[in-house]
């Protein structure tokens, strides 16, 4: 099967189904509910999926005003056939995007779930450094840098979300100092995998991507 989405379009339809199925329980009237049905259909639509099989039993499931979350998170997997997910890289791939690295610690294992996943992030937690990979202009960048041990209350800079964050930062070589080297830094979720399953819009990754890397 073709794949037409990609995983932040699919975290975007799955907020929509979640903001349909609360509505269910927790609006009494009708005309506010056909408004949140009604954003979820445009939504499929201007993802040009709305007649695509796998989406159309999935509506099936979520219109009714009975569906609870479970059944709509069930009914939802179905739409991983179309999600382009995000690729498994082996260490010899990995290695390219940190060449600066003398010894690169790689992911333990790939088996989160890909089709959410926008960027890839893991942590080197004994030496209290993260790793991410993340797309940007058809191509792949790694970024690596030291992560605070210290847990705070606010805004990512990836997700663009309240959550769990610590900074996030790099050392980058100054722009004509040979030698000189200057630190860019910014707060990002402590969990990857959460961060990314809150990423409906790549704009705030893109930026966060451009701060980090340019001099």
């Amino acid at each position: 099967m073709k794949k037409q989405l990609q995983p932040f379009q699919f975290v975007q339809i799955t907020q929509e189904v979640q903001h349909v199925i609360s509505a269910y329980k927790s609006v009494n009237d009708s005309k506010v509910v056909g408004v949140l049905q009604l954003d979820l259909i445009k939504l499929l639509d201007e993802l040009s999926i709305k007649l695509e099989p796998v989406v159309e039993k999935m509506l099936e499931v979520v219109m009714e005003k009975n569906c609870t979350h479970e059944r709509a998170s069930k009914a939802l997997q179905s739409l991983k056939t179309l999600v382009e997910p995000f690729p498994e890289m082996d260490e010899k791939q990995i290695d390219k995007l940190f060449k600066k690295q003398k010894k690169v610690q790689y992911p333990s294992d790939w088996t989160t779930d890909r089709y959410q996943q926008t960027y890839w992030g893991w942590d080197d937690f004994g030496n209290q450094k993260k790793y991410l990979i993340v797309p940007q202009k058809n191509r792949y960048v790694g970024l690596h840098g030291d992560m605070d041990p210290q847990p705070l209350n606010g805004l990512c800079a990836i997700c663009h979300e309240l959550s769990t964050v610590s900074m996030f930062s790099v050392k980058l070589k100054a722009r004509g100092a040979a030698g000189n080297y200057t630190k860019r830094g910014n707060l990002i979720c402590r969990n990857s995998t959460e961060c990314n399953a809150r990423i409906n819009d790549p704009k705030h990754l893109e930026r966060f991507v451009d701060y980090m890397t340019n001099r």
